[in-house]
């Protein structure tokens, strides 16, 4: 779906459907609660508009039973479900030698491709330290300053961090309420989930992240090839006053300094709302004066019971689970 999201403008509506979406449970769900939401305006509208919207949508018998219980309603049932999923950073790479094959119009990164790939990735080695021995390379393993080496395709790779938001488990069960009082017949409920925080927020941040990551490590790896070869300059610089240790030391501190600047400059952003709901579920109903009892249940157990009253049918109540 992301992959081709630019070809949708130019499919149909019911191509879209049958290649792209699945629809669970929670989603038949939200779309039978939505259907008798417009169902219970339009009755409160009039004869004409709800004749209209019947017309339009086709309902289900059972949505249309549910919508003529709640033309006006006078209850409103919701749920925060546990917290919002975890948002960190997540570890991408991009070549150097990509980012040295591409054309640029400045003069420092111009400078820099006339070095040449072999000779920066020879000093980065051989002066810094920065590429392990191939047996010994691992993305995750030991590295100084950075991680460089066989990684995103052939040659060497810088490694950023990317956000990116963990999915919680997702409900094994759809859920619903049960409704007992004294002045109506017990009836079960839907309890759709309206808003799915995580997957959205996940969903959000993959898609931005995916679009950042390319302009994000060609711009890190630019700083990385900058910063070898200013060190490569230094070394130069200090080996014809010095002897080679005392020139590849201050090559290896003052690439230390510049990597220090760039991590500062390139962390990850990881802020979210973390006191957001998992998700929120929610259901309207229209209810005459008394006591009831709502117990909200699973497809394999009772969870949460609540008991209510009603005084009069004008003013609209608030039940939390």
């Amino acid at each position: 779906f992301i992959k081709n999201f630019k070809k949708l403008p130019s499919l149909s509506r019911s191509e879209v459907e049958k290649k792209y979406i699945v629809q669970t449970k929670e989603h038949r769900n939200l779309k039978n609660f939505l259907l008798m939401k417009i169902l219970s305006l339009s009755k409160a509208s009039g004869k004409r508009e709800y004749k209209k919207a019947i017309s339009t949508y086709r309902p289900s018998k059972s949505v249309i039973k549910a919508a003529m219980k709640t033309v006006r309603s006078n209850v409103l049932v919701f749920e925060f479900d546990k917290m919002i999923a975890k948002k960190a950073p997540k570890t991408e790479y991009y070549s150097l030698e990509r980012a040295l094959g591409g054309n640029s119009s400045s003069k420092n990164k111009r400078a820099v491709a006339r070095v040449g790939a072999s000779a920066i990735m020879l000093f980065a080695s051989a002066k810094l330290g920065l590429l392990p021995p191939p047996h010994k390379y691992s993305p995750v393993g030991a590295e100084v300053g950075i991680r460089l080496g066989l990684a995103a395709g052939r040659g060497a790779a810088v490694s950023f961090d990317v956000p990116k938001i963990y999915k919680n488990p997702k409900p094994t069960s759809s859920q619903h309420l049960y409704l007992t009082g004294n002045n109506i017949k017990s009836r079960k409920i839907p309890f759709p989930v309206v808003a799915p925080i995580t997957e959205i927020a996940e969903q959000a941040v993959r898609e931005g992240a995916m679009n950042r990551a390319i302009r994000q490590g060609a711009r890190l790896a630019w700083k990385h090839l900058l910063a070898i070869t200013t060190c490569m300059a230094t070394y130069d610089a200090m080996k014809k006053k010095n002897n080679e240790f005392v020139a590849k030391q201050a090559a290896v501190f003052q690439y230390f300094a510049l990597v220090g600047l760039i991590k500062e400059t390139e962390k990850a952003d990881t802020r979210y709302w973390s006191t957001l709901p998992n998700v929120i579920r929610m259901t309207h109903l229209e209810l005459p004066p008394g006591t009831y009892e709502l117990t909200q249940k699973s497809d394999k157990e009772s969870l949460l019971k609540k008991e209510f009253s009603i005084a009069n049918k004008t003013t609209t109540q608030l039940i939390s689970f």
